[in-house]
C-alpha cells in the first residue's frame, strides 16, 4: 500500500508512528519534527538534480526495510507499454 500526503509535517509524524518510510529532501530530514527517524543518506550521483533521504521510525525492523528501499531504488523503472 502506498499513500501520499500534501504536508511534510503529517509524513513526518506518519513514518514516527510506523506507518512506512519516506524519500524527503536533506533539509526535511534535518527538521526538528524528524527528529528520533534514522536516517539513511542516499548516495550522491556525480550531477544529482536533487538530493533525497530516507527516513524511517528508529524500531529494528524499520530500520532494516531502509537497505530493501535502496535496493528497490537502484533497481531500473518498469517502462508501461
Amino acid at each position: 500500500m502506498r499513500c501520499t500526503v500534501n504536508d511534510i509535517h503529517t509524513l513526518l509524524d506518519l513514518v514516527h508512528r510506523g506507518l512506512g518510510v519516506a524519500l524527503v529532501p536533506r533539509q526535511i530530514s534535518a527538521k526538528p519534527q524528524a527528529e528520533g527517524l534514522a536516517v539513511l543518506r542516499l548516495p550522491d550521483a556525480t550531477t544529482p538534480r536533487w538530493q533525497v533521504s530516507a527516513v524511517t521510525g528508529s524500531s529494528d525492523h524499520a530500520v532494516a526495510l531502509a537497505p530493501r528501499l535502496l535496493e528497490l531504488l537502484d533497481r531500473p523503472a518498469a517502462v508501461a507499454a
